[in-house]
């Protein structure tokens, strides 16, 4: 119900726009254009976040288990019998339909808006209505957040459908997944900016020593001492990741100030430092295979994988 009264709230946030500022526009029709371009905006924005949230709920629908007394019970709530009349309604004309919207059409579309538009990713109008979706990536990479929805989903499917079947199994889809999706990640790097790669890939490997750490867990077979040390690596990874993330975001703080307030920008030298830093580095364009031996190294260039998000640092 929440995102569905998000966009309600939406249209009517922007009719009461039209209403007062209608009355003393000059030009209704390109008051009306940016109308349009504002809801559009903003219909991504809410379906970026909710998507995942809205794919868990749909997909729990269909996650049951037996309690022994000859019945299945929905896992999220054990007061719900699996698949009488009631459930079988909900599923087939809430749930289901949910996920093929949310989950196949939806981000099908994105993915169709885009591509038509793909020449034209830098106007004004399509940076305002989808900008949202692909700003801070490489150019030849538009889709790469449609390309991590999918990743999202199917973690999300591995976690509803393989819970009461095998845990060490769910366990080990899911690293296998996240696994896939830091090599790729390596290979392609499609953010622009070095420290965003550097973000990503970081949160992936957190993830992935996560998920083989809580392995161990689930055999069973560790002792105390064994599990101490493998919760303080856990709390140690993800304290490193939350650290290493608001550092990043402290980084793109002098870029902001200078861009909005550059006289107090002057007068704090000390952030002058961080004004070329490693946040604002821009990814190396890798060399394709027929073109790789064309290139000569210059020695004076440094190689790394670590830049800043542009999405922060617009």
């Amino acid at each position: 119900m929440v995102p569905i009264a998000a966009f309600v709230f939406i249209v009517l946030w922007w009719m009461l726009v039209w209403i007062w500022k209608g009355r003393k526009a000059q030009d209704r029709s390109l008051l009306r254009f940016k109308i349009r371009v504002g809801i559009i905006a903003s219909f991504v924005i809410v379906f970026f976040l909710f998507h995942p949230v809205i794919l868990r709920y749909n997909f729990s629908m269909f996650s049951c288990r037996a309690l022994g007394d000859g019945h299945t019970y929905l896992i999220r709530d054990t007061s719900v019998v699996c698949w009488n009349d009631s459930h079988s309604s909900w599923t087939m004309g809430v749930a289901l339909p949910g996920i093929i919207v949310w989950g196949v059409a939806a981000p099908l579309f994105a993915l169709y808006a885009m591509y038509h538009s793909r020449r034209e990713l830098n106007s004004p109008e399509i940076l305002a209505k989808y900008g949202f979706l692909y700003k801070g990536f490489r150019e030849q990479y538009f889709y790469w957040e449609l390309y991590i929805m999918v990743r999202k989903i199917v973690v999300i499917a591995i976690v509803i459908f393989l819970y009461q079947i095998n845990r060490v199994i769910q366990a080990l889809l899911c690293f296998g997944v996240i696994f896939v999706a830091y090599r790729f990640h390596e290979l392609h790097e499609p953010y622009m900016t070095r420290a965003l790669n550097s973000l990503e890939v970081r949160s992936l490997v957190v993830a992935l020593v996560t998920i083989y750490c809580g392995l161990f867990f689930l055999t069973g077979d560790i002792d105390s001492t064994s599990k101490l040390v493998l919760f303080i690596v856990l709390i140690i990874g993800n304290l490193y990741f939350m650290l290493y993330w608001i550092i990043t975001v402290l980084s793109t703080v002098p870029h902001h100030l200078k861009k909005s307030r550059p006289a107090l920008y002057a007068r704090l030298k000390f952030l002058h430092r961080f004004e070329k830093g490693p946040s604002y580095e821009q990814t190396p364009v890798k060399p394709s295979p027929q073109n790789k031996q064309k290139i000569v190294p210059d020695a004076s260039t440094t190689d790394g994988t670590t830049r800043a998000t542009a999405a922060i640092a617009e």
